[in-house]
């Protein structure tokens, strides 16, 4: 994440979460029609489609363009520390917090929501696969993630016109330890370490052991 999101986390004790349509990936927040209905050439005969089996997949497409407003959070469960992921999803200015499943719902004051989670299968998206799994499907491409998600389903109405929620948390008991970037200057890195640690009571701090040319 954007070190100023983690500093914002940690001052405010409110986590930022994008909704769903906001991602990088269009077919998060837009399921392809043609993913429900196969596209067929023109003069070939076609195959006959029980309308039951059509209107399953439809009500399936409506349901996923419904939660595409989904308040999302993604988090890898590799826990090595990896180049791609800082990369692709964060600026020079980064972090990476670690933590598991039970502490991150833990930490939330979730009476506002009802939270699902669940690791992510990288075979793409598909009306007949149902809701659930296509909720927790992205395309091969993005398979290095090794992603688990979690969704916040709104109880209460909330202003959808944001592009994001802040859920209320406990940052000491969401986060086991944070790893900063490794395209920091060590020096900053060093100061940004301790002023963590002695701000918030953070002792599992450190820079990323990755050497990149700087």
């Amino acid at each position: 994440m954007d070190l100023d999101y983690l500093l914002q986390m940690l001052e405010t004790n409110q986590y930022h979460v994008n909704r769903k349509y906001t991602f990088e990936d269009a077919l998060e927040g837009n399921f392809p029609t043609n993913r429900v209905f196969p596209v067929t050439a023109v003069g070939e005969n076609i195959p006959p489609q029980p309308k039951q089996d059509v209107d399953v997949c439809l009500n399936v497409w409506k349901s996923i363009q419904k939660n595409r407003i989904v308040p999302t959070s993604c988090w890898t469960q590799n826990m090595e520390d990896r180049m791609v992921m800082w990369k692709n999803y964060t600026p020079k200015f980064g972090a990476c917090i670690k933590s598991t499943v039970n502490k991150v719902v833990a930490s939330i004051a979730y009476n506002d929501y009802d939270i699902w989670c669940g690791k992510i299968t990288y075979d793409g998206y598909y009306a007949k696969k149902g809701l659930l799994a296509n909720l927790f499907s992205k395309a091969k491409a993005y398979s290095e993630e090794e992603e688990c998600r979690f969704y916040f389903f709104e109880y209460k109405h909330t202003n959808y016109s944001l592009p994001y929620i802040k859920i209320d948390i406990s940052p000491s008991v969401m986060i086991d330890g944070i790893i900063l970037s490794p395209f920091l200057d060590s020096r900053t890195a060093k100061k940004l370490t301790e002023f963590i640690r002695k701000s918030y009571k953070l002792t599992h701090v450190e820079q990323s052991n990755i050497v990149v040319q700087k």
